[in-house]
């Protein structure tokens, strides 16, 4: 029998008196964040890409997600990040995707803490603001945010945001703008670290004093840049690189390229971001965790968790040390870091496949590991899994690498003839055994296909591109608009839509007219046998043609972006959301329904039989509830068919599935990759507020094969139950380089650190009472303090270590260690508990260390 708190396997349990909550399972999707309000712990905000949800009770429970709001000119992007500052002001700042630029702008929004709702004159366009709209002649992407929220500072209250400017030639730039009016106006953005190839990644922090340190991955070489700013960005110290010459070679695991680690087929993208930690008790100690390869060999070698820590403001750094404990060969990946601003304790959580556990294609399983450090970086404890049930990071994720081409519209009349259109400009032609490409004439992405059975076909695309088969040659017709058109329907030859982001043209038999020029945002139409028409977009849109002209109808009341509509009369129509939500209209209301999965495609032959095709299954609707199968097309674009007995559904990769009735059977277009790289998301979040808690992205895997999509899952865990258990006494420094941090910048000599040897003092009315010749330096923690205070001493190399934590009355609340001193600097770490375990009340309580015939006292204040 495996010992206690040991597997079968050998490795740790997760830690039943770390686990606060278990898996609080949030939905949404990936590029998780969280932060902690520092006026209530208790409070927590929870991004995930287009989403915020809040917490009032430590995250027992979530809101209902709060959805990115966007002007009509734009679509969700991600990218979200949320923070807090010292009034407890929540800010959501986030990506949007210009829909006539074909780019990113930064938006920011100050949301209310306890609901998550905008308020009034939110969200700002950041980017517009400080004239760098998207399209101009940048991109933005990987924006970060950061607060003042250090009382000691001069700039405190100001937010700052930092991103990567991608050019039209691929380069990159990293820039920062900062706002003193809680974000409703921003300053003009300065330029961090020059000109480079490739700034990418990029994070920020605020240090106690105010100075703002921004830092950043850099491709060639591969490596973490760093500079810091003393005057709220303005301007910058020159570049220090925490991981020195040799670099951080965190990979990238592109299936294929070399770099790929054995037994996963996932993008480590969020590998690459360095966390940058400012220590709330020392102004001038910066740490920087990443992942990091350190023999560089891009080999495919497994990374490892490691961080380097400065002391004297980004300067000089330490050697990096390891942080994890995961075995020789194993997986630990993507870290998330952060700091506690009361104690200082340091937790990072990654993702770990240590356990060997595979999927059904025999690539890992991954779980989530935690762990933390009380003494500034120098040691962590053993690390523990965070998670109830392992990941599998293949299932549901959208394909990133080595793909081949997506196939994004399908249209079919009958199981010997479909179209399929895709990112390559390329037609595919489905003759009822297999497909065969014909060129358009261009390469240019096509999102839409449809066909008459006289062998006319009209595809649209990039740039507002209509092409048109008229059965001998290709044409290029003229649409008026420069914005993707996303899709077309039609009943005739002189009867189609198309739909995209200018909004609805119809073709008459002779051109292309714009007849509802009031209509923008769209993204798909539907037109029914009788001439009918709808049409859905951004912001939960609606839009009925009623044969005569458009109008708009009442949408689903959540603020959704809607992908796909179908209907089969006026009282039945179907639309799918962005975030995993089916919405029915049955003439009078709108019916919300969710089948755990998004929706990319919609098709039916009446109300009793409507097909939806979600990532990893096809849900058909029987007219009163839902059946689910599986379906082999990953990651859908779109469904359509001709009968029940012939419907496709194509998606990514150039994977296209053919139902006959019966079964779903595989039928891909030509070329298609079995060795492509999946993406599962590119960070995830951690903060520490009451100990630590923390989000990750992923499914929850039970075994069954019957995962959910991949979603944000919270849980929450304590900064160790015990100083003793977590790490008693901290390790002896084991190099000099070692000493020399845990000395710091202060190089402070045992005379002048202990004025006081020898005297006599009532412990209840001086802080400090030294007996003989204990060194009990300066605290390292704070005091008073609310959750974990640190205390450094220093005796001679031999003696025994006796520490205790007494009551104002002389009784011992808890003994805190117990071994030989190793002749250096050591830290004791109390958590406000007794030995029962439980929190002691708040008072005044005095820590004793005892030597051979030495002893110091210190009084510690516990305020709640």
């Amino acid at each position: 029998m495996a010992p206690e708190g040991i597997s079968p396997d050998g490795y740790p349990e997760p830690r039943d008196t770390d686990q606060l909550l278990g898996d609080v399972e949030l939905r949404g999707d990936n590029e998780s964040t969280i932060a902690v309000n520092p006026l209530d712990p208790s409070n927590l905000a929870c991004s995930s890409m287009f989403q915020l949800r809040v917490s009032t009770n430590g995250g027992r429970s979530f809101t209902s997600p709060e959805y990115a709001q966007v002007p009509i000119t734009h679509s969700w992007g991600g990218d979200p990040v949320v923070s807090f500052d010292a009034d407890g002001r929540l800010y959501w700042t986030y990506l949007a995707w210009h829909l006539g630029a074909q780019a990113y702008d930064i938006f920011l929004a100050e949301c209310d803490p306890k609901s998550g709702g905008f308020l009034p004159g939110f969200p700002v366009n950041v980017t517009a603001q400080v004239g760098m709209p998207a399209g101009t002649a940048f991109d933005a992407d990987k924006q970060w945010l950061a607060i003042d929220t250090w009382p000691e500072s001069p700039f405190l209250g100001s937010l700052y945001l930092v991103w990567t400017n991608f050019s039209s030639s691929g380069s990159t730039r990293t820039f920062m703008s900062h706002s003193t009016d809680h974000g409703v106006t921003w300053s003009a953005p300065t330029l961090v670290g020059g000109a480079s190839s490739f700034n990418w990644a990029t994070h920020v922090t605020v240090a106690p004093d105010g100075d703002v340190y921004c830092g950043w991955f850099e491709l060639t070489p591969r490596n973490i840049s760093l500079q810091r700013s003393t005057d709220r960005g303005v301007t910058w110290v020159p570049t220090t690189r925490p991981f020195g010459t040799s670099g951080a070679y965190p990979g990238f695991n592109v299936v294929g390229s070399g770099d790929n680690i054995p037994g996963t087929r996932f993008w480590t993208q969020g590998a690459c971001q360095p966390w940058i930690l400012c220590d709330p008790l020392n102004p001038s100690t910066v740490h920087v965790v990443v992942n990091d390869d350190p023999d560089a060999t891009g080999s495919g070698e497994p990374p490892d968790v490691y961080i380097a820590t400065s002391v004297d403001d980004g300067r000089t750094w330490t050697q990096p040390r390891r942080v994890d404990s995961g075995p020789s060969g194993t997986l630990q990946t993507m870290p998330t870091a952060s700091i506690d601003r009361e104690s200082g304790a340091i937790v990072v959580v990654w993702y770990d496949n240590r356990r060997g556990l595979l999927n059904e294609d025999g690539n890992y399983l991954l779980d989530t590991q935690a762990t933390f450090s009380l003494d500034g970086g120098l040691t962590f404890v053993p690390d523990f899994r965070i998670n109830d049930d392992p990941f599998d990071p293949d299932r549901g994720a959208p394909c990133r690498w080595n793909c081949g081409r997506t196939l994004w519209g399908v249209w079919t009349d009958g199981p010997n003839y479909a179209i399929a259109c895709g990112s390559t400009g390329t037609l595919y032609i489905w003759d009822g055994w297999q497909w065969g490409a014909v060129s358009t004439g261009t390469s240019e992405t096509l999102y839409g296909v449809w066909a008459t059975s006289t062998g006319e076909i009209w595809a649209v695309g990039d740039h507002g591109r209509i092409l048109r088969f008229d059965g001998h040659s290709w044409q290029t017709q003229s649409s008026g608009v420069n914005d993707p058109l996303l899709a077309i329907a039609g009943r005739s030859a002189e009867d189609i839509y198309a739909a995209g982001f200018s909004g609805i043209l119809h073709w008459d038999g002779a051109s292309w007219n714009d007849d509802a020029a009031w209509i923008t945002g769209l993204t798909d139409v539907t037109v029914l046998p009788d001439g009918t028409a709808w049409a859905v977009g951004i912001q939960s849109t609606v839009f009925h043609h009623d044969g005569d002209e458009w109008v708009e109808r009442i949408g689903p009341p959540r603020l959704d972006t809607l992908t796909r509509v179908w209907a089969s009369s006026e009282r039945d129509v179907w639309v799918s959301g962005y975030d995993q939500y089916l919405y029915h209209w049955d003439g009078i209301e709108w019916t919300e329904h969710t089948v755990g999965e998004s929706i990319r495609g919609i098709w039916g032959t009446s109300a009793t039989n409507v097909y939806f095709a979600g990532r990893q299954f096809v849900a058909r609707w029987n007219g009163t509830g839902f059946e689910v199968r599986a379906a082999s097309a990953t990651q859908p674009r779109q469904m359509f068919g001709s009968s029940a007995e012939n419907v496709f559904i194509v998606g990514s990769n150039g994977r296209a599935s053919r139902f006959d009735g019966r079964h779903w059977n595989d039928v891909p277009t030509p070329g298609v990759s079995n060795n492509a790289t999946l993406r599962i998301g590119e960070y995830n979040g951690v903060a520490s507020g009451i100990g630590a808690v923390a989000i990750w992205t992923g499914s929850r895997f039970g075994g069954d094969g019957n995962a959910l999509a991949q979603q944000g899952i919270f849980d929450a865990f304590e900064l160790g139950t015990s100083a003793s258990e977590a790490t008693g006494l901290a390790k002896a420094a084991t190099t000099a380089e070692d000493a020399a941090l845990r000395a710091g910048a202060n190089a402070t000599s045992l005379s002048s650190a202990n004025p006081d040897a020898g005297q006599v003092v009532d412990p209840s009315a001086d802080p400090i009472v030294h007996a003989a010749s204990v060194a009990l330096l300066e605290l390292e923690g704070p005091n008073p303090f609310r959750w974990v205070t640190r205390v450094t001493y220093l005796l001679p190399a031999g003696e025994r270590v006796q520490a205790a934590i007494y009551a104002s009355d002389g009784r011992i609340v808890k003994s805190l260690a117990g071994r030989v001193s190793t002749g250096e600097r050591e830290t004791l770490v109390w958590d406000g508990r007794g030995s029962d375990g439980r929190t002691v009340p708040a008072g005044v309580y005095f820590l004793r260390v005892r030597g051979d015939g030495r002893a110091s006292e210190r009084k510690l204040t516990l305020v709640k």
